[in-house]
């Protein structure tokens, strides 16, 4: 594994909270509709992403990887990859 900057991991997070925030309301701003529901796929799919980041922006700075933390060296791997491809679903 290559080292990466714990500051440049720790800078990315407010921008992908902001961006999750924002897809959330423009979802909301659409009401419904098929754009509207489109984008709250989009939402929901960046907030699994946005989950998957903070896993490994905390592995990165600490060491912990929170998947593994919660779900077990076994299933946190499997947990990872089914957030992942749950990204690339509902991103589109």
């Amino acid at each position: 594994m290559h080292p990466t900057n714990p500051f440049l991991s720790a800078l990315e997070l407010p921008f992908l909270l902001i961006a999750v925030f924002f897809a959330f309301r423009t979802a909301a701003a659409m009401q419904g509709g098929v754009f509207g529901k489109g984008m709250m796929w989009v939402a929901i799919g960046s907030t699994v992403m946005a989950i998957g980041h903070i896993n490994l922006a905390v592995n990165s700075i600490w060491g912990i990887n929170l998947f593994n933390l919660l779900f077990g060296d076994q299933i946190g791997p499997i947990v990872f990859v089914i957030a992942l491809v749950l990204t690339w679903a509902f991103s589109g």
